[in-house]
């Protein structure tokens, strides 16, 4: 019996001393990242959502040569606000179809669906330091050659779970899925991805998150409006720092 009055006082004591026994997450990194280039002309409608937090986002561009004028602009326009402008292949090709079904090489995968692409980009302004993979689809040996011609090179979780930026793996790293499918039902539900932001502000890690289009439906492939901003004001809320793909081994070396 005391000590059971004793255990209710030391609870009463940390309470009234403003304490909590069990904080609120507050920091961790948020790494935030859209691929495709059929979505440029999405982004370029909503790109102001991301001031609205205070938030960096990292833009993979695969079939760069189809690129508009007016969607360079952009892109050059969104890098001077702080955002990343990356690399996602040639023709976003299945990297694993083209080595282990096809019979290419891993050099000859290289010379058709990375060098052409990036040599254009480099041609257009842009200098990329981080790729992902077309599907994420790749093998340790492809991702290892690439990591050769970039700082960072991104897969993807399979839904349902996530991972945190682990430095170990030299600079290769998966996303989770924030995208919605037609119907509007998610590939990641909110909740899950919730607890994986409250997991990373808690222990100080990366968390990294893709999408595509922005819209404000859902439609394939699409994260809607609403679900941006929400998953922006949930990682504020909980003092997460969003940093672009390239920060990744400058902060984890």
């Amino acid at each position: 019996m005391k000590r059971s009055v004793a255990a209710l006082f030391l609870v009463l004591a940390v309470l009234l001393a403003g304490c909590t026994l069990f904080p609120e997450p507050s920091g961790g990194y948020f790494v935030l990242t859209f691929d495709g280039y059929n979505n440029v002309k999405h982004w370029m409608n909503h790109i102001d959502v991301f001031d609205e937090y205070d938030a960096k986002a990292t833009f993979y561009i695969c079939r760069p040569d189809f690129l508009t004028e007016d969607e360079v602009l952009f892109l050059h326009e969104a890098q001077e606000r702080g955002h990343e402008i990356a690399y996602h292949s040639t023709r976003h090709l299945n990297a694993m179809e083209l080595v282990y079904f096809d019979g290419l090489s891993i050099d000859e995968y290289i010379e058709l669906e990375i060098t052409p692409g990036l040599e254009y980009m480099r041609a257009l302004g842009f200098e990329p330091t981080a790729y992902a993979h077309p599907f994420g689809h790749h093998s340790r040996e492809i991702t290892e050659v690439i990591l050769t011609m970039f700082t960072t090179v991104r897969g993807v979780s399979p839904f349902g779970s996530w991972s945190m930026y682990d430095p170990v793996d030299n600079g290769y790293f998966r996303g989770v899925s924030i995208d919605v499918n037609p119907d509007g039902s998610e590939h990641i539900r909110f909740s899950a991805l919730e607890r994986a932001m409250r997991a990373a502000a808690r222990s100080g890690s990366a968390l990294t998150v893709y999408g595509h289009g922005i819209r404000e439906e859902a439609r394939r492939l699409t994260t809607p409006l609403d679900r941006l901003h929400r998953i922006l004001s949930t990682a504020q809320s909980y003092g997460m720092t969003f940093i672009t793909a390239s920060d990744l081994p400058g902060i984890f070396p």
